[in-house]
């Protein structure tokens, strides 16, 4: 409930479509972040997540785009150990350059922040008493944004 002495179904339904959004974009950032900063900026080693037996979103499209026998490999190395060795982790890290994965990852970033953004533009949340969470959606979903840009310059070939 948002703490309003009436039950606002209409704008508790925006605020959860749009929820779900930004979560999706949080998520993939977060496994983006995993895969491609150092852990000087992110605070985490890379492929942290992975070696902790999280899925993550560039693991994931791996799956789709790897051959049969590239996913065997990964399968493999994930399955090893649980600390990954400096050359696998290289290897698993080659796999997703070769895939162009970080962009992949960060297009459904950015289509996630796009429906977040739409969701934003629902009726319950452009009335006036909804003005002030409007608002504040509207900041973190433009931070979201941000990093998301951000992560996609770090990541750019030179």
């Amino acid at each position: 409930r948002l703490g309003a002495a009436e039950p606002m179904p209409d704008l508790e339904a925006a605020c959860e479509e749009v929820a779900m959004h930004v979560g999706a974009a949080f998520q993939g950032i977060d496994d983006v972040v995993d895969f491609v900063v150092d852990a000087k900026d992110s605070g985490k080693d890379r492929l942290q997540d992975l070696q902790a037996g999280r899925l993550s979103l560039p693991l994931f499209l791996l799956r789709q785009e790897a051959t049969p026998a590239e996913w065997a490999e990964v399968v493999a190395i994930l399955g090893s150990q649980s600390v990954l060795a400096p050359s696998e982790r290289h290897h698993l890290l080659k796999m997703v350059q070769k895939y162009d994965l970080t962009s992949a990852a960060l297009s459904f970033v950015d289509d996630e922040i796009s429906r977040a953004r739409a969701g934003l533009d629902d009726q319950a949340l452009a009335a006036a008493e909804a003005a002030v969470l409007r608002r504040g959606l509207g900041v973190f979903v433009d931070g979201l944004a941000a990093i998301a840009a951000n992560l996609r310059r770090q990541t750019a070939p030179p």
